[in-house]
């Protein structure tokens, strides 16, 4: 014997501009500016005084005091056997929130990587209904991640052109995803955090682990050169290679001023932005590849994509050198 349950899952998408709403989002979700008295959760929003949470503020759009965000929505009417419905609807309901977050986390990750703006998802709201016999089954979460970012400029406004990159980005197999949420992940900490310096370092590191390898035994130097030579081979034209290497040296510098001697002037946000350009270019970058492989070879080791990429960047930077870009006064330069 079945019966049905109804979930409904809300969160307020921080920074979101009315522009998100052209987006058409996976996994069943829907994207909606709604007023907070229209939803379940605006007790939990207000506070005691009868005023949003200081972390919200910024992303209210409305003009009449009433409290209007873009909300992301699932509502969900499916059926359960009795038997679960009565022992074991608990761990049915972790089951469920569980999928449904690890959705929405692949969402906000790639709505970063598509484009540069702030945007969050800080709190999210499950709520579950059902009826056996005469027993009302209610059940409610909450799940809040532990650092957001600080959204109060730099908001997300949608450009549609990004659409079929987004689309391509939700839609990576779940394989695929399993080897590169890792990447995903240290790009999202290029946002996630309220201190400048850590997001640069976060992002630095990123380049790192997919230019170098994060544990390589190179000298600090050598890791500068091959840092700077192979960012510009992964991302520029020739024309403009040299540019974005005379950039990549002074990026390392930076990072290496901050993390050794603790001198962290030359970070500013609108240096934070320059490197985030960067490091998304060579992220997308670097996704084309591993999936081409994944596609056409089906192979699914992380360390081969990382390997032929390198060795692919590699040949780029020889090309390079040979016609008179990549020019520095180091003499400790490598590939």
């Amino acid at each position: 014997m079945e019966r049905t349950y109804d979930l409904e899952v809300y969160a307020i998408v921080l920074g979101a501009q009315e522009s998100l709403l052209q987006i058409q989002m996976p996994y069943s979700f829907e994207l909606k500016k709604m007023k907070l008295s229209d939803t379940l959760i605006k007790d939990e929003i207000l506070n005691a005084r009868g005023q949003v949470d200081e972390k919200y503020i910024s992303s209210d759009l409305s003009s009449d005091g009433d409290p209007e965000f873009i909300f992301i929505e699932k509502r969900i009417t499916e059926s359960i056997s009795v038997g679960l419905l009565t022992s074991k609807i608990e761990e049915v309901f972790e089951n469920i929130v569980h999928k449904i977050n690890l959705e929405m986390i692949r969402v906000i990750q790639a709505l970063h990587v598509v484009q540069d703006g702030n945007i969050e998802v800080a709190e999210k709201f499950f709520f579950f209904h059902s009826k056996q016999g005469i027993m009302n089954v209610n059940l409610r979460k909450k799940l809040s991640i532990d650092e957001p970012i600080s959204v109060y400029d730099d908001f997300y406004n949608w450009n549609n052109d990004n659409a079929e990159l987004f689309r391509k980005l939700v839609d990576f197999p779940e394989d695929f995803y399993e080897k590169m949420k890792v990447i995903f992940g240290r790009f999202e900490r290029g946002y996630s955090t309220s201190k400048i310096d850590d997001a640069y370092k976060n992002l630095v590191t990123l380049s790192e682990m997919i230019l170098i390898g994060y544990n390589s035994d190179d000298r600090q130097k050598a890791k500068k050169q091959k840092f700077a030579n192979r960012l510009a081979a992964s991302i520029a034209t020739d024309d403009d290679a040299q540019n974005v290497y005379d950039d990549a040296i002074r990026i390392y510098k930076d990072r290496s001023d901050e993390t050794h001697e603790g001198k962290n002037e030359n970070i500013t946000q609108q240096e934070l932005k320059i490197l985030r350009n960067y490091v998304r270019r060579l992220l997308l970058n670097y996704l084309d590849f591993c999936y081409d492989k994944y596609k056409l070879e089906h192979i699914l080791e992380y360390d081969v994509w990382r390997k032929n990429y390198i060795l692919k960047l590699i040949s780029i930077v020889e090309r390079l050198k040979e016609d008179g870009y990549l020019n520095s006064s180091a003499r400790e330069s490598d590939n």
